[in-house]
């Protein structure tokens, strides 16, 4: 073939109208004992394709032989992956790259003691959580972001990140590439349960069809247990057949695809699971007004799982050195160990808006998007307080005087972003990328909480270097905080 045939998509259903086990015909039972079975599908229009499940790989085929001489040679590759040492050394670039894609081919070969852990970062934005575990927190991970926005991807890029730019639906759980994976992110869009704006997850509809769907989940992943309770030996239910596809059409009575996404949570941490990756550590970031109901169903299905902790918690970026609020809600889910640091300080680290910017204390700032909101649109900077929480609007805020703006520099100080992380767009959309990060701190304090990192004096050396104004070194090089009260200068560190 001039071409190799393999694109990623949906593998076909083990329930095919016409299935062939590549291999049983003549004897050779490669596919079978790697666990990969390609199934060939007859297509209504008389056309064939083949799908292997456990990789997540599939193609058209056109006649049936054709569809089999492509199956067959994706068995070919897998015998080479598992059975050459090193792995995947027998394999070319061009058959590694095409066996992983999208992922990177680093990941088809088996994670070794002593190397980075490997993170999957969905809704990954313009790089938040990378700058709060890799320069803050300082752990070396191997992480790959996956971001539909063009912009978000570019700006990751820019950041020295590994990027996907996908759907999250359009991936695969199953995939080969992804079976020594150890933690995976996700901060969903927030726009249906934020209180501004329509509020559309809220809707009893919607969270009817949307908690109903966790159950379809856990069906397909086999999460739902036979015998034995959590905290106890318990035996499951075998998974059903059910592709994440046809899990997803459970959620088509929705009136809103965003609030959708929060079903990706169950369907990548227990389809990984089913998949056999090793996962474990899990953190969700979401709107700090997402219903008890929504996460309770998120919660239940680690503890079903059998994970050792799981906790929702609130916390604001102003208490981990930003100079503005953002209250967000976050998960921290660990499979095999309960956590020991704490995830918050035990004062707040303040950082003012004025003295981190350079700004005059008492300059008024004017909010266009904020008119029909309670409490007014405008804001004076004042000594050693941060600002209201930073939101897309603010590359038009009017600063000191009409047509007085924030420059970009600025508002990534803001969101506690390095004053010179990359920014790929217009101003509007590296605005828009900026808002909608997680805060390098909370990044730092909640994967330190999860992977037992002192996350502390990594932040504080991280703050002294983005707002020396106010946290500048003293001597010993022991960091202290300048302009705020004494009270908060003697944080203790752990």
């Amino acid at each position: 073939m001039d071409q190799l045939p393999f694109t990623l998509a949906q593998p076909a259903a083990a329930d095919v109208v016409t299935s062939y086990v590549a291999g049983d015909d003549d004897g050779d039972d490669w596919l079978n004992k790697h666990g990969h079975q390609v199934h060939l599908r007859g297509e209504a229009g008389g056309g064939w394709s083949w799908g292997c499940r456990a990789c997540g790989l599939s193609g058209p085929g056109g006649g049936r032989d054709e569809a089999l001489g492509d199956a067959e040679q994706h068995g070919g590759y897998l015998e080479k992956l598992t059975e050459a040492p090193p792995e995947g050394e027998a394999l070319s670039a061009e058959e590694r790259a095409v066996l992983a894609g999208p992922w990177p081919s680093r990941w088809l070969r088996k994670r070794m003691p002593g190397d980075p852990i490997r993170v999957i970062n969905f809704f990954a934005g313009c790089g938040g959580w990378c700058v709060g575990i890799r320069r803050v927190l300082g752990v070396e991970v191997d992480m790959v972001c996956v971001e539909m926005n063009a912009d978000a991807c570019a700006t990751s890029r820019a950041a020295g990140c590994t990027v996907i730019q996908a759907d999250v639906r359009d991936l695969d759980p199953g995939h080969i590439a992804l079976r020594d994976t150890t933690g995976v992110i996700f901060s969903p869009p927030c726009v249906d349960w934020a209180l501004v704006g329509k509020r559309l997850g809220h809707l009893p509809e919607n969270l009817r069809i949307l908690t109903g769907a966790f159950d379809d989940v856990r069906e397909a992943a086999g999460n739902i247990p036979a015998t034995g309770m959590p905290g106890q030996p318990m035996t499951y239910r075998a998974p059903s057949i059910a592709s994440w596809a046809e899990v997803r059409e459970s959620l088509e009575g929705m009136t809103t695809k965003t609030a959708q996404l929060m079903l990706e949570i169950p369907i990548w941490t227990l389809g990984l699971q089913l998949a056999g990756a090793e996962l474990e550590f899990v953190s969700v970031e979401q709107s700090a007004h997402l219903p008890e109901e929504i996460r309770m169903e998120v919660w239940c299905d680690f503890e079903l799982a059998g994970w050792q902790f799981a906790e929702w918690t609130v916390l604001d970026a102003a208490d981990y050195g930003s100079p503005s609020h953002r209250r967000r809600l976050f998960l921290t889910a660990s499979r095999s160990g309960i956590p020991t640091l704490p995830i918050r300080p035990e004062e707040p680290i303040v950082t003012g808006a004025p003295e981190a910017l350079g700004r005059p204390v008492g300059l008024e700032v004017t909010t266009r998007g904020a008119r029909k909101t309670s409490g007014g649109n405008k804001f004076v900077l004042k000594a050693g307080q941060p600002i209201p929480g930073v939101t897309s609007k603010v590359r038009s805020w009017d600063v000191g005087e009409h047509g007085g703006r924030f420059t970009l520099r600025e508002i990534a100080l803001l969101v506690q972003l390095p004053g010179d992380h990359p920014g790929v767009g217009s101003r509007s959309s590296v605005a828009q990328q900026d808002a909608d990060i997680v805060a390098p701190g909370c990044s730092a304090a909640v994967w330190g909480h999860l992977l037992g990192v002192a996350w502390v004096p990594g932040l504080r050396a991280y703050l002294a270097e983005q707002y020396p104004a106010v946290h500048g070194f003293g001597r010993a090089g022991v960091p202290v905080q300048r302009g705020v009260s004494n009270a908060r200068s003697m944080l203790t560190l752990w």
